[in-house]
Order: structure tokens, then C-alpha cells, then sequence
């Protein structure tokens, strides 16, 4: 009862201090709490955090187990429970079947992301111009759960290869997806940086925690999935607002880079 009732009273405080249809978007934190020169990179997620992730997010779990049950000779609903059995023992669904079916996980995701229709997929209006005025400041990365051949893909439909300086997918950490640790130890490892000097952008709290723990810097943005002022974490299947560990949170992306940028901008003027 008492947690329904402080949520009630967070968003009454959250509507009355929005102003304007600019800052419609923005809720607990609308200033940047932290030295944005000091940030050395940038990592952004890619579906849900691009560009709006219901279209993707309704057609992953089904094509994983329509293709799992086609390669195993099951019905979906079989391959759906192996499926949860394998990420529970390996954390990562593809590798029992790697472990127990000798199916190359490459192979496997290769045809799961195949098969889902980006077609009308959009990137958030305006971000494609603010994000590529904010790679000539700062190097910007993407750190995605999907495959590399999907990402490239959305990357190259954006018209954003020029702007992410590299692309880290679930290839990178043997099949091992976010927010387990291993990720984020080599993404430090690979960038050669301070945690303190990364910034984290997803529209997962999960994924930003254990970035928090490591030292990073948190951004929360919307997936679109639920309105505004909560978020929709997919790991969980569940709405909530942003926890104190997050840095800064807004449900339009697109604001908080050309805030960013301003900032940049502001400090290169003086």
C-alpha cells in the first residue's frame, strides 16, 4: 500500500515540475550531475535505446523459440522450456545448446535475427543529427545483446556508420549477454579507459547497475514500451521509475544528447 502510494506522489511531483512540451520528456533529472569532459566514451545500447523497442522485442523471444524447436525437432512449447533451462545453467540459452545439441551459436542466432522484419523500424526523431555532431566531441561506442551481423545492419539502415567508432555484440563476450559482469569487465578491457571515464546509455536499470558498480557513469532512456514517468525494464517484464544509482534519466533520448552537446558546446566557448 505504502509503495503505491509514494509512486503516486513521485509522479504528481514529476507533472507538476515539467514545463513546456521540450521538457515533457525529462524526469528526475534534467542538469548532466557530472563533468561531461571527463567522460572519454560513450556506449550506447541499440534496440530500445536507438529506436523504439516493441517491434523487437515481440519478435526475439518467438524466433528464438520457433528456431530452437525447428533445429531440435520439438514443439515450441518444449523448445520454449529448454530454452529457460539452458540460460539458467549457461546464462546464455545458445550455449546448451552448443553444450547439448553441438549447435553453433553463431549459426543459430544468425538465423533468429534473420528472420526479424526491421522494415519499419525508425530511429527516434532527431538523434540522428544530434548523435553525429556528438562523435566529433567524444567517441562513441554501441554495446548490444544482439548478434553483429544485426547490428551492422541497423547501423548501416541509421546511416550511423561513421558515427559509432566500434561495435560490441554478444560475439564479443562468448554469447555471454548483459548485464552479466563479463560484459562490462571487457568492455573496460577493450576500451583501455578509467570506468569513471565511460558513460553507459540503455534503456535497461539491470544492464546500468552493474555499470554503476563498476564505476561508470548511468544514462536511462525509454524504450517506449510504457508511458511516461515509468520505464519498461525487459529483462524483468516490468514498469518502474529510475533507482538512485541512475546518473540521468529522460524518455526522449534525443533531448538528453543535444543536452550533452550544449554542454560540450558551452564549455568549448569558454
Amino acid at each position: 500500500m505504502y509503495k503505491k502510494l509514494l509512486e503516486k506522489l513521485i509522479i504528481v511531483f514529476l507533472n507538476l515540475t515539467i514545463e513546456g512540451d521540450e521538457m515533457k520528456s525529462l524526469d528526475i533529472h534534467n542538469t548532466i550531475p557530472f563533468e561531461i569532459k571527463n567522460i572519454k566514451a560513450i556506449v550506447f545500447d541499440l534496440d530500445g535505446t536507438i529506436y523504439p523497442a516493441k517491434q523487437f522485442e515481440n519478435q526475439i523471444k518467438p524466433n528464438m523459440v520457433k528456431h530452437a524447436a525447428k533445429t531440435l525437432n520439438i514443439d515450441e512449447e518444449s523448445a520454449r522450456k529448454t530454452l529457460a533451462l539452458y540460460r539458467k545453467e549457461f546464462r546464455s540459452s545458445v550455449l546448451g545448446l552448443q553444450k547439448y545439441h553441438e549447435i553453433d551459436p553463431k549459426i543459430f542466432l544468425e538465423s533468429v535475427f534473420n528472420d526479424i522484419d526491421t522494415s519499419s523500424a525508425l530511429m527516434y526523431p532527431g538523434l540522428l543529427e544530434e548523435l553525429q555532431l556528438l562523435s566529433t566531441k567524444k567517441s562513441l561506442k554501441l554495446l548490444t545483446n544482439s548478434n553483429y551481423s544485426h547490428a551492422e545492419k541497423m547501423v548501416t539502415k541509421f546511416n550511423l556508420t561513421n558515427v559509432f567508432d566500434n561495435i560490441y555484440s554478444v560475439d564479443d563476450w562468448n554469447f555471454i549477454r548483459k548485464p552479466n559482469i563479463e560484459v562490462f569487465d571487457g568492455l573496460v578491457e577493450r576500451l583501455n579507459l578509467p570506468s569513471e571515464s565511460i558513460l553507459i546509455v540503455d534503456d535497461s536499470y539491470l544492464n546500468l547497475e552493474i555499470a554503476h558498480h563498476k564505476g561508470m557513469r548511468t544514462m536511462l532512456v525509454s524504450n517506449q514500451i510504457v508511458e511516461a514517468p515509468y520505464y519498461w525494464e525487459m529483462h524483468k517484464r516490468e514498469k518502474h521509475l529510475p533507482q538512485s544509482f541512475i546518473d540521468l534519466a529522460a524518455h526522449n533520448i534525443t533531448t538528453l544528447v543535444k543536452e550533452i552537446n550544449n554542454v560540450l558546446i558551452k564549455n568549448s566557448n569558454t
